[in-house]
């Protein structure tokens, strides 16, 4: 009888807790955060000690074709330096957001390593978040431009361009958070709101789709003036001031006909 991704898991699980060369195992994505639906992936990774982790990529192969699971491998350094920002797996980091070891044979190390992964590192948080506060400020200011010179479908696009930008300033002020991945979005805003601007986690989704569908400037702008009082709070208050005057622009711009 063939065996449901559940009980293969459960089978790796099993077998890991046992294994004095695994050092711990992480169930990422969905399944991990508490987030899953019926069809979610098991997406795991195996931490193993140095010595033997091309033996234990090898054993580990096997899961490769079984649709519903994704198996990795590493040694805990290579662990550390996965997903870096500015890497090409950074896009990976928000895997391990809200995610607890289920093994752990590293006094909390892993922990530490999974809790650091899963948010933007301390030490660059503010030079991070302070190039997408410039760019969220450089796509509203695009898109009230183009509402001014009657260029409607460029200031809907660039309505639109700026949200990816929004969340991720949004989510970096609170707690040096990552911008999840959208599948995941209302999820997150339900379980950890974005609670230090002034609307409940429905009523930034409805703005947010709002501006898809329309563009609507006035949306626009309250979001920027309260991402402008979030970045003054935490000392980036300098991304705005040099837009010299530009920003003010955008967030008192009228259109001459409405």
């Amino acid at each position: 009888m063939t065996k449901s991704i559940h009980e293969i898991f459960e089978q790796i699980k099993e077998d890991s807790e046992k294994d004095p060369n695994i050092l711990g195992l992480i169930l990422g994505g969905s399944r991990g955060k508490g987030f899953s639906k019926v069809y979610s992936d098991y997406d795991f990774l195996v931490v193993v000690k140095e010595d033997v982790k091309q033996e234990y990529r090898e054993k580990f192969e096997k899961y490769d074709g079984i649709k519903g699971i994704d198996c990795g491998v590493k040694t805990i350094s290579e662990f550390e330096a996965y997903a870096e920002i500015g890497s090409e797996f950074e896009w990976d980091r928000y895997n391990f957001a809200h995610v607890q070891a289920l093994i752990d044979e590293t006094n909390g190390e892993l922990q530490k390593i999974i809790d650091e992964k899963g948010r933007i590192p301390e030490k660059i948080w503010k030079e991070y978040t302070a190039g997408y506060l410039d760019g969220y400020i450089n796509s509203v200011y695009r898109s009230l431009k183009c509402l001014r010179d009657n260029y409607l479908v460029g200031y809907r696009l660039e309505a639109a361009s700026s949200i990816g930008l929004f969340l991720t300033c949004a989510f970096a002020f609170h707690n040096r958070r990552l911008n999840p991945y959208y599948k995941y979005l209302e999820i997150e805003l339900e379980n950890f709101p974005l609670d230090k601007f002034p609307w409940s986690s429905k009523e930034i989704i409805e703005m947010l789709l709002e501006i898809l569908e329309t563009g609507d400037y006035k949306i626009q702008q309250i979001l920027l003036k309260e991402m402008e009082k979030l970045a003054r709070k935490d000392g980036l208050g300098h991304v705005f001031d040099s837009w010299d005057g530009d920003e003010k622009w955008t967030m008192s711009f009228k259109p001459e006909k409405e």
